[in-house]
């Protein structure tokens, strides 16, 4: 039987944003408006302290940091992905990973929301695979149609510290908000890397604007954090639980057979 901690699917692949509410959280779509994906003029924030005449240093900047995480990505964090097991993932866990970062940094996003199903059988939307800009299919699935195991090589993933997952706010069905990293890792990155460009072009009122973007990311993403938290600490449970019982399993037995004599 599944708990509030398990990885269930009672949904269909495809996700309808609703009229009303998030299919995400607050947090992750305060996050994505500070990503490309929402540096139109209608999505970036107004922050209250920073003017509008700067929103343009600051949208410029955080281009930078996003990409720098993406460059990360790619690069340090992959290197951990491909690391040979117990520590990096397997040939399933890889492909989960590359469907999560498909879905997110190809859409200029930190974190999106997923069904287990768009993990089975892909990244679908108005009834056919999504594509990007350049025509790609985003994801034609993982290599299983096994939710259950999709699920737990999630936790897996999870508690190595090579993904995060959040339970998200639609009210349509059951999703996960996931990053291709662990998000605060990603975040940091982003908004330090930022402030660094920050410093280059707007020198004058740099550490100011970071000071406020910073502010309103802690208020906007905490309870974010909190749930990622207890999704990080349940599927490390799971997982110390898991090789707990495989040591045991492979413990050797003594006969207390007495030797000579």
């Amino acid at each position: 039987m599944s708990s509030d901690d398990d990885f269930v699917d009672l949904t269909p692949k495809t996700i309808v944003r609703p009229k009303r509410g998030y299919i995400t959280h607050r947090g992750c779509e305060a996050i994505n408006v500070l990503c490309p994906a929402g540096h139109d003029e209608k999505s970036f924030p107004h922050l209250i302290g920073v003017e509008d005449r700067e929103r343009e240093y600051l949208r410029s900047a955080l281009k930078r940091g996003f990409y720098a995480v993406k460059d990360y990505y790619e690069g340090p964090h992959m290197d951990l992905i491909l690391a040979s097991r117990p520590l990096g993932a397997g040939l399933i866990g890889q492909r989960i990973i590359k469907h999560i970062f498909r879905k997110t940094f190809g859409f200029g996003k930190l974190l999106d929301a997923f069904t287990l199903g768009s993990f089975t059988e892909g990244a679908w939307e108005n009834g056919q695979l999504q594509r990007n800009m350049y025509g790609h299919v985003i994801s034609s699935g993982v290599g299983t149609g096994d939710k259950s195991n999709v699920g737990r090589e999630l936790k897996n993933l999870i508690a190595k510290g090579l993904i995060d997952g959040a339970k998200s706010d639609w009210t349509g069905g059951t999703s996960y908000i996931f990053c291709a990293l662990p998000i605060e890792t990603a975040i940091e990155l982003m908004l330090g890397h930022a402030h660094s460009r920050l410093l280059e072009s707007y020198p004058a009122r740099a550490p100011e604007i970071m000071e406020i973007v910073i502010a309103w990311v802690r208020g906007e993403c905490e309870g974010l954090f909190v749930r990622a938290d207890a999704r990080r600490e349940h599927a490390s449970n799971w997982h110390s639980s898991k090789v707990d019982r495989k040591n045991a399993a492979l413990q050797p037995v003594a006969l207390g057979r007495q030797v000579g004599g």
